[in-house]
């Protein structure tokens, strides 16, 4: 009779295989992969649906909520309409600002909304210098920059929600909503120089050509059309929003609430305050994000409950031994995310090698902060091809072609590893 653990990794490859050929949609897959875990005995049924009462799903719901607050209230388009003014006309300077803002501003909204509110309003300071300015040089640095900001905060993108569930699935540890700020905030900084130096300079000659110009004015068209719409912005609301913002950081950093209920009491008070209207509110939340997410958490759960973590972990340490360099493994797997994420969701690259990585990690004596963290902000920053993630791939709409984006990115994707293999073991000690 076939082992628990067996069956495990026999629904595990079959999983695999559905999210990388996409035969069905990766929520479905998400979906199928529990229930096969709950028909055949692998996990028990309340297992497999544990995730749906998580923490973390409670926490994105609330987080989604607010950020559609942010967006109706109309503060995501001033601030973006103050950056504009602030330039005075400048492109280097008004992608600065644009790139701060929009770093921010996604560690608290959706990224892709971030970046489709945006865009418009860079259409628009395109369009106001005469076309001085350049599209391109300001929606993917855009784009990258939401990436990069969004992982600065546990609850900015799924994809940390996603490491920290399988951290506190597999470990006794758990990251705190500021442990993201610290390791990520290098690598942002490394994004704000480079798009406006490297990135800039190689941009310009990659796109600033006269052949790649009608492709440009054909992308702006679209948003400058957008744009016409006018978005009401209600200074009264934006201030109602800003506090609420205020509030909801003062709730995570200084106080015990778990970041569930502190993330539920952000999104009443939006309710409360008439900031967002909830019949319009609920149906624009991206719920196939959410389905999915709870859905792995329970294959998460329901590998561990069917003995594959530790038949990896020993499997691991039987062939390789009991000392393998931490350090090697950090940098494996942060590659292997960052290109793994390049074609396949980054969730559920975080979820199937958090399930075979961790535990072993566990099993040599070592800390998994420095490690889930190397594959966390790995899977996040994958920005080398417009299929990564919806928020690079919303800037495909910028007028680039599909090799733009691995020439622009790759010294900035090789310089990230660089600044991650060298600052995680030192804010995260082995």
């Amino acid at each position: 009779m076939i082992s628990s653990a067996v069956l495990g990794c026999i629904l595990l490859v079959i999983t695999l295989v559905l999210f990388i050929t996409q035969w069905i949609p990766a929520t479905a897959t998400a979906i199928v992969s529990i229930t096969l875990f709950a028909l055949t005995g692998a996990a028990s049924y309340n297992t497999c649906v544990s995730g749906f009462s998580n923490n973390i799903i409670i926490m994105l719901v609330s987080v989604l909520i607010v950020g559609q607050a942010m967006l109706e209230s109309g503060l995501a388009t001033l601030i973006g309409q103050t950056c504009f003014k602030l330039s005075k006309g400048s492109e280097k300077r008004f992608l600065l600002y644009i790139v701060l803002s929009i770093s921010v501003m996604s560690a608290f909204m959706d990224n892709t909304t971030t970046v489709a509110v945006l865009l418009p309003v860079m259409a628009s300071a395109v369009s106001a210098s005469k076309r001085e300015m350049n599209f391109m040089n300001l929606v993917m640095p855009a784009s990258i920059a939401a990436i990069v900001g969004g992982a600065c905060l546990l609850i900015g993108c799924t994809v940390n929600l996603t490491g920290q569930s399988i951290l506190t699935e597999y470990t006794d540890y758990a990251f705190s909503v500021t442990d993201f700020t610290v390791a990520a905030l290098p690598v942002l900084l490394l994004v704000i120089v480079y798009v406006l130096t490297i990135g800039y300079k190689l941009g310009n000659r990659i796109w600033n050509k006269p052949e790649r110009r009608e492709a440009e004015h054909e992308a702006m068209k679209k948003f400058a059309c957008l744009d016409s719409t006018k978005p009401v912005i209600d200074r009264r609301k934006c201030i109602t929003m800003g506090c609420i913002l205020l509030a909801m950081v003062c709730m995570f950093l200084f106080t015990d609430l778990p970041l569930g209920l502190s993330g539920s009491i952000a999104a009443m008070l939006c309710v409360l305050f008439r900031v967002v209207d909830l019949k319009r509110a609920l149906p624009k939340i991206d719920w196939d994000v959410v389905i999915r997410l709870a859905c792995t958490l329970g294959l998460a759960a329901a590998l561990k409950e069917c003995g594959f973590c530790d038949l990896i972990s020993n499997a691991f340490i039987s062939v390789f031994g009991s000392n393998v360099s931490p350090m090697i493994i950090l940098t494996v797997v942060l590659i292997a995310s960052n290109l793994m994420s390049q074609f396949i969701g980054n969730s559920t690259v975080v979820l199937l090698l958090g399930a075979a990585v961790i535990p072993i990690v566990v099993s040599l004596g070592y800390s998994p902060l420095p490690v889930t963290m190397a594959l966390t902000l790995g899977a996040s920053f994958a920005w080398m091809t417009p299929i990564a993630g919806a928020c690079i791939g919303i800037s495909f709409s910028g007028g680039y072609e599909f090799n733009d984006y691995a020439r622009y990115t790759w010294p900035l994707t090789l310089l990230m590893y660089i600044v991650l293999i060298i600052w995680l073991p030192i804010v995260f000690p082995f």
